[in-house]
C-alpha cells in the first residue's frame, strides 16, 4: 500500500497551521499548491465544469471557507466571502479520508460526514475527479513533508490557548 497523502499525524498540525496562517497568505498558497498538484489534469480539461463557477470547501477546523474556481488551465482560490455555486462541508479528518482513499467517497457523503450543497452536478464532478485522479504523483515538496519520520514530533505546535 502506498504512503498516505495526508498522514493522520499531520492533521492536528494542518488544522493549527490553517488557523495560524495569516489569511492574506492562505489563498495564494493554496492556489499555488493546487496548480502544482493538478497541472496535468487541468491541462487535459479536467474540471471544466468549474470554469466560471465557485466551489466552497468548508472545513470545520478553519475560520474561513476556501472558494475555488477555474480560469483557463489554472485554479483560482479565494477566502473572501462571495458567490458560491456549490459547497462541500466537513471535518479535516473526513477530507483526509477522501484524499487518502481510506473510505469510499460515496460512503462519506451517504453517512453525512461530508455534505454537499448547491449545484450538485458541480460538487459531484469535483468528488468524482478526486476519486479518479492519480494522487500518487504528489509534488516533491508534499512527498518530503508527508514522509518525514515522526511527523507529529517534527511539526508539533503548542495548543492554542483555551482549548
Amino acid at each position: 500500500m502506498s504512503a498516505m497523502l495526508i498522514p493522520q499525524s499531520l492533521l492536528p498540525w494542518l488544522s493549527r497551521l490553517g488557523v495560524a496562517t495569516p489569511p492574506v497568505l492562505v489563498a495564494p498558497l493554496m492556489e499555488w499548491m493546487l496548480n502544482q498538484w493538478f497541472h496535468g489534469a487541468l491541462r487535459e480539461g479536467e474540471l471544466a465544469l468549474l470554469q466560471g463557477k465557485w466551489l466552497a470547501i468548508v472545513c470545520d477546523e478553519l475560520p474561513y471557507a476556501l472558494r475555488i474556481s477555474r480560469r483557463h488551465n489554472q485554479f483560482i482560490v479565494s477566502i473572501q466571502r462571495g458567490t458560491i455555486d456549490a459547497s462541500i462541508h466537513g471535518k479535516l479528518e473526513h477530507f483526509a479520508q477522501l484524499i487518502n482513499r481510506q473510505i469510499d467517497p460515496d460512503t462519506l457523503f451517504f453517512q453525512r460526514k461530508l455534505l454537499m450543497q448547491g449545484d450538485t452536478e458541480l460538487a459531484l464532478s469535483v468528488k468524482n475527479f478526486l476519486d479518479r485522479v492519480d494522487l500518487s504523483h504528489a509534488p516533491w515538496w508534499w512527498q518530503k513533508l508527508s514522509n518525514l519520520p515522526h511527523t507529529a514530533k517534527v511539526f508539533s505546535m503548542p495548543a492554542a490557548p483555551n482549548q
